[in-house]
């Protein structure tokens, strides 16, 4: 069942459109432009998003393929929280993954329901925190 997380990504994905910083994606530069939500990332990855975070426009990117064949998806959100607070949702829904300090910053690491080996970072920046998922979906 290889195909399997293509399939899904094949129903999550969504017309082009002008959305909003929570909802837009970033395009797959085809002639034929689409977007995949934060919301349907999340879903591939089997990760829950943090609530109330928003997704900057040009940092959601469309799964993509590794030379290997490991299907890769990345995931990046904004929110007004302190990292600590972030890292205490996630330990809380995410309680066999591995958590703590990394360099300058937060993470959560581990395998989703989905079986898809995920890193979720958690750093300072700017006026908020910036959460980064990064996952290897299982083939």
């Amino acid at each position: 069942m290889r195909f399997v997380p293509l399939l899904a990504l094949g129903v999550l994905l969504v017309g082009c459109s002008s959305g909003g910083a929570s909802t837009a994606g970033a395009s797959t530069g085809t002639a034929s432009e689409t977007t995949i939500t934060p919301q349907a990332i999340a879903a591939l990855m089997g990760v829950p998003m943090y609530p109330g975070a928003t997704a900057p426009d040009d940092k959601t990117m469309p799964p993509s393929t590794s030379p290997t064949g490991e299907h890769r998806v990345n995931l990046a959100l904004t929110t007004k929280d302190s990292p600590e607070k972030v890292l205490a949702f996630f330990k809380k829904e995410l309680p066999k993954f591995q958590s703590g300090p990394i360099n300058g910053g937060l993470q959560a690491i581990g395998m989703s329901e989905n079986n898809a080996q995920v890193i979720i970072q958690i750093t300072k920046g700017g006026d908020g925190t910036n959460i980064q998922y990064r996952a290897i979906l299982a083939k």
